[in-house]
């Protein structure tokens, strides 16, 4: 509606005396709200209720303040301390700053949160590598990189930590001692690469397969004599399955040489003659086939290498 002049000056003389003044209605006729200082706000105060100027950005007195919502306004929490910082509390309590931080006094240097307040972890020499310790654990520092102190040094797992094993001496191999126990080095034997000694007899021609030996063959070496004794025959030969070779003592006897097609052969007299040669390899032994001419038959022993 349209107020005519005298109620308006009515209304700008008695009650709107400063600049910046507002008017609202109480209940029964206007009112006047003085302006306030600087950094309020007005605030509503629900219906029915006449709303009121709050302190907001005045409440900043200090560089770093925040705002935060109290029981019932907004309020200030002063800039903390150097090196503390601001810890949540319950629902509807404010936060706080507290628990001052360790220093880091050198490079390198790392927080770490410990069972209460956030602790120092020093920074360690070079080469040293960060381990976790486990839940609920700080954890540590220990040398890694700095254990090889010599080219050809090793990492290896001890008790509890890496720790280094020197290199070995010239041609020595690195040997395992079983679970929890560790390696060394030493010179390469038979017994640790492994051998298999065993015998047999044949009398027929074909195939005779021979397992149980523990490993693949790469060499089986023969000692093979004429099963009748008195004859005197026999071999000894080596075989890797592509080269089959022994020297043989045959005909009673009564002559010696050498062979480059069998590694087993014992001949008799006339046309009795019995001969082997590998004809294959397996993850557990080998397999030696024979040639019969006549009658003939032998006894061998054999050592295999893998």
């Amino acid at each position: 509606m349209r107020v005519s002049a005298p109620i308006t000056n009515y209304i700008q003389a008695t009650t709107l005396t400063n600049t910046g003044d507002m008017l609202t209605r109480d209940a029964t006729k206007p009112i006047r709200i003085a302006n306030a200082a600087l950094g309020y706000v007005m605030q509503s105060r629900g219906a029915g209720n006449t709303p009121m100027w709050k302190g907001l950005f005045n409440l900043f007195t200090t560089q770093g303040d925040l705002l935060v919502r109290g029981a019932a306004d907004v309020q200030r929490i002063a800039g903390g301390a150097l090196g503390t910082y601001l810890q949540g509390k319950s629902s509807g309590a404010l936060p706080a700053y507290e628990k001052t931080m360790p220093p880091l006094t050198t490079k390198g240097d790392l927080i770490v949160q410990g069972l209460t307040i956030p602790e120092r972890i020093v920074a360690p020499p070079w080469g040293n590598v960060l381990v976790s310790n486990g839940v609920g654990n700080i954890p540590y520092w220990t040398g890694l990189f700095n254990l090889l102190t010599t080219t050809g040094d090793l990492w290896v797992r001890g008790a509890a930590d890496p720790q280094r094993l020197a290199a070995g001496a010239l041609d020595a191999y690195l040997k395992s001692q079983g679970a929890g126990v560790l390696p060394i080095y030493e010179k390469m034997k038979l017994n640790d690469t492994g051998i298999h000694i065993d015998n047999f007899a044949r009398s027929t021609a074909g195939d005779l397969v021979i397992t149980g030996v523990g490993f693949q063959p790469s060499v089986v070496f023969f000692l093979c004599a004429d099963g009748t004794i008195s004859n005197m025959n026999a071999s000894i030969g080596f075989d890797n399955l592509s080269d089959h070779m022994c020297l043989t003592i045959r005909s009673n006897h009564t002559q010696i040489g050498t062979n480059v097609n069998d590694s087993i052969q014992v001949y008799r007299s006339g046309a009795n003659a019995l001969a082997g040669e590998i004809s294959a390899m397996g993850a557990d032994g080998f397999t030696i086939t024979f040639s019969l001419w006549g009658t003939c038959d032998l006894t061998g022993l054999y050592l295999a290498l893998p």
